[in-house]
């Protein structure tokens, strides 16, 4: 890239790209197995509750979610079953909402507070159902700004690759 392309990209940045007011965009992007569990561990480092957290992405929107707790100290991993609805939820949150599937470990999940591993802000477990609210998951500043842009989003995946396919709007 230039110089002075850099220095205009920037400068659009700056402006939270208010020049490009009513810009639609359309992105696919696939999430491997790699990338969630680099997202997963920077998770997982910040719970004082979590030893670890892997991700691994099925067919048919299904992820398994391996979880290490650190205490109590006796527990052995275990995996919780996850069925990702194929549709984001647009509200002001944008959120992700993913059913445990029934059994053994879905029922151990639920009991992760009461075992004393705190849920990020934005992630919410209500049942069988977990929330995760993307915009209160975005640091402050340019994440935010680019969250709020997110009009609609559906996940497709296949094994390893979680597909994310989100439309965007400039306001």
């Amino acid at each position: 890239m230039t110089p002075d392309l850099t220095r205009l990209l920037e400068l659009w940045r700056a402006s939270t790209f208010r020049d490009f007011s009513g810009a639609q965009l359309e992105l696919r992007v696939p999430l491997t197995d790699a990338v969630l569990n680099q997202v997963a561990a920077v998770v997982a480092a910040r719970q004082p509750g979590l030893r670890a957290l892997t991700v691994t992405v099925r067919s048919g929107n299904r992820i398994d979610l391996r979880v290490e707790l650190a205490q109590p100290a006796w527990l052995p991993p275990f995996t919780i079953p996850l069925s990702l609805h194929s549709e984001l939820e647009y509200d002001p949150d944008q959120t992700v909402v993913a059913e445990i599937r029934p059994g053994l470990a879905g029922a151990a999940a639920r009991l992760a507070g009461p075992l004393g591993v705190r849920r990020p802000a934005g992630i919410d477990l209500s049942g069988r159902c977990i929330r995760v609210r993307l915009m209160e998951l975005a640091p402050e500043g340019e994440a935010r700004v680019f969250t709020s842009w997110i009009r609609s989003g559906r996940f497709d995946s296949q094994p390893g690759v979680l597909w994310v396919t989100l439309r965007l709007s400039v306001p």
